[in-house]
């Protein structure tokens, strides 16, 4: 179809792209743009492999480089290290294409794609949208029976994307992604069938580099009883350039949207902020996975996990989650400043954009439509003083918003339980179904280093009792007995 001419330009032209991408110093190793790279190589040069030496070397790199970068850009375990489990989607969407398309047949590339994508379908909320840590939109994932069966590979993610309709149903349970840096919960309803009846909840405790990183080191998101109920802030979008040497690039942000500035901020996710800073992302060595420990109990389905990190070179932070699927979640944070100085820190937490949530004395109360009982929030420790509720606020700055996708805001509640001028200190706390929730603060104590406690409130069931200890080295042991009413 074309003159010689023309062959001739444009064969010139692949063959300068076939150098160009020949040197390493070209490639973008480091992010999903290089990932992109590599699968054009590797589809020129297949293309073109039997008409000349030059794209039959640039097949051969490529297949070296695929393997090498799904090895940089994916744990062990399978989670993408970009700390968004939306890249995580969309780098394996490409790499699902070049194994339909023959690019790579590899076995050990094939069996590694499996992981990764079972690794995905613990990203998928009960409602079948992706989970929207770091730069992860709020996406649907929906999929009709023939679409699930032809897109992914695993009995899992067809579940979850088809609504219950094809695939099967997971076992229940914990999942610990130790190099990823993920600790995932997931307990079925009363018809396992169902997705929309399963509790999920998630804790973030990853930091692999700056790419895509918020300042939410060991934030969570939770999903029960229909609802989302704490939410990350999403990603709203890259929009206006920092200024390189000012405050805000100083402060890890590459975007100087005002919106996009808070998307990223400490304060927009479910986790401690100490004197109203970010946690560090520029200037500091990454952690990888920061996640320590975990368990369940078989027989009462109570799952626990804990986290531990250190913020500003002189903070360490221990995160401890207990959760009860469909009945209640207890997050409790132990923190030392190593240096003795003294901090504000607060325990923020944040509302599904659709649910309501007023307060009640020094409690909380979120009222989730269809639920047969209202979610209480209450401070097990007498020394926390909890907020005022926030929605929706600009100033003096910005708190209460939510960003489903590009450019796209809306408010939602937040609150946070203080503990002012203490250089070391413990929050605990509780989100119960319940019509009535009583702390029992005489009762309930944590040790200064955070390693022991035990912690009792009375709500509709009757009345819990739980201890925990976390021994510096062995088990994390978690312990609940309920008497009831």
């Amino acid at each position: 179809m074309l003159d010689e001419e023309t062959r001739g330009l444009l064969w010139s032209s692949l063959e300068q792209h076939a150098a160009y991408l020949a040197d390493d110093a070209n490639i973008a190793f480091h992010n999903n743009h290089g990932y992109y790279q590599v699968a054009g190589q590797l589809a020129m040069g297949r293309r073109f492999a039997g008409q000349s030496p030059l794209m039959k070397q640039a097949q051969q790199q490529g297949r070296k480089r695929l393997k090498r970068m799904l090895e940089q850009q994916f744990a062990p375990d399978g989670v993408h290290r970009e700390h968004s489990p939306d890249y995580h989607r969309m780098v394996y969407d490409t790499l699902k294409a070049l194994i339909d398309s023959g690019l790579v047949t590899d076995a050990p590339t094939l069996a590694f794609a499996q992981r990764i994508e079972e690794a995905l379908s613990w990203f998928v909320y009960p409602n079948q949208r992706i989970v929207n840590f770091g730069d992860s939109d709020d996406r649907t994932l929906v999929r009709k029976p023939r679409e699930a069966e032809s897109k992914w590979l695993t009995p899992e993610m067809r579940f979850w994307v088809s609504g219950g309709q094809v695939g099967s149903a997971p076992a229940g349970g914990a999942r610990a992604f130790t190099e990823g840096g993920y600790w995932v919960a997931r307990q079925a309803g009363a018809d396992p069938g169902q997705p929309a009846g399963w509790s999920y909840l998630a804790l973030n405790a990853a930091f692999h580099s700056r790419t895509h990183k918020h300042a939410d080191d060991l934030s969570l998101v939770w999903h029960d009883r229909g609802h989302n109920i704490l939410v990350d802030a999403g990603r709203y979008g890259y929009i206006g350039k920092t200024e390189q040497g000012s405050e805000l690039w100083l402060d890890g942000h590459w975007y100087a949207d005002p919106w996009r500035v808070y998307c990223e901020s400490t304060r927009a996710h479910n986790t401690l902020e100490f004197d109203g800073r970010n946690f560090p992302r520029r200037g500091v060595k990454p952690y990888g996975s920061a996640l320590q420990r975990w368990g369940e109990d078989g027989a009462s389905g109570l799952m626990f996990a804990e986290a531990e990190c250190k913020h500003f070179g002189a903070i360490r932070h221990a995160r401890l989650l207990v959760f009860q699927p469909g009945q209640w979640l207890l997050v409790l944070d132990w923190f030392h400043d190593n240096k003795g100085a003294p901090h504000t820190a607060r325990q923020w937490f944040h509302v599904g954009h659709a649910l309501q949530v007023a307060a009640d004395q020094a409690q909380y109360v979120v009222a989730l439509p269809g639920s047969t009982q209202p979610l209480r929030v209450a401070a097990l420790l007498g020394d926390a003083q909890p907020s005022r509720l926030y929605l929706g606020e600009e100033e003096p700055q910005a708190q209460g918003w939510w960003s489903a996708k590009e450019r796209d805001i809306v408010p939602n509640y937040a609150f946070c339980h203080t503990l002012e001028g203490v250089g070391s200190g413990v929050l605990a706390t509780l989100f119960c179904f319940s019509e009535r929730l009583q702390p029992d603060h005489d009762w309930s104590k944590v040790n200064a280093s955070g390693r022991k406690g035990q912690l009792r409130w009375m709500d509709d069931a009757g009345v819990h009792e739980l201890r925990f200890e976390r021994l510096a080295e062995g088990e994390l042991s978690v312990d609940c007995r309920l008497r009831p009413r």
